[in-house]
């Protein structure tokens, strides 16, 4: 039997490690991601090379519009005994696009979800946008016809 790897990566630009870290101190590993994740997809598709990616639903908006846009109301926000811990406290440190903030925002996570051996998971916000999103668009479509 030849052997397998499992390859699983996490994409979380300046999410992951917000609690413990900032632009000063972690900016240039998440500058240096950028960098290195397009390379990583363009070996994985060269090579056939399937991988799971998880992402901070956060990380998956492109402005500060869309994620803010995209959460759920705030009594369905979780809570934490040590409020540090939560994405939620850092809202107001993101910039208002991927230009003027990439460290929290931005393109690349469309890169990696487009890719044909590309397994994508989330973490909670992820799920809860998902589920909040769905539930806006359905009460949207039931306003639309009814006019």
């Amino acid at each position: 039997m030849p052997g397998q790897l499992i390859i699983s990566l996490d994409f979380e630009l300046l999410w992951g490690v917000c609690d413990h870290a900032d632009r000063a101190s972690y900016g240039t590993n998440i500058m240096g991601a950028r960098e290195a994740i397009p390379r990583i997809l363009e070996l994985f598709d060269t090579h056939s090379i399937a991988a799971t990616w998880a992402t901070v639903g956060f990380a998956m908006c492109g402005s500060r519009d869309e994620l803010m846009e995209s959460l759920p109301p705030r009594d369905l926000w979780p809570s934490y005994d040590a409020g540090r811990l939560s994405s939620y406290a850092y809202l107001d440190d993101v910039g208002r696009d991927e230009r003027q903030d990439p460290y929290f925002l931005g393109h690349l996570w469309s890169s990696v979800s487009s890719r044909r051996h590309i397994r994508r998971s989330g973490h909670i916000h992820c799920r809860i946008t998902t589920a909040w999103s769905q539930a806006k668009s359905s009460r949207n479509s039931r306003r639309t016809s009814r006019q």
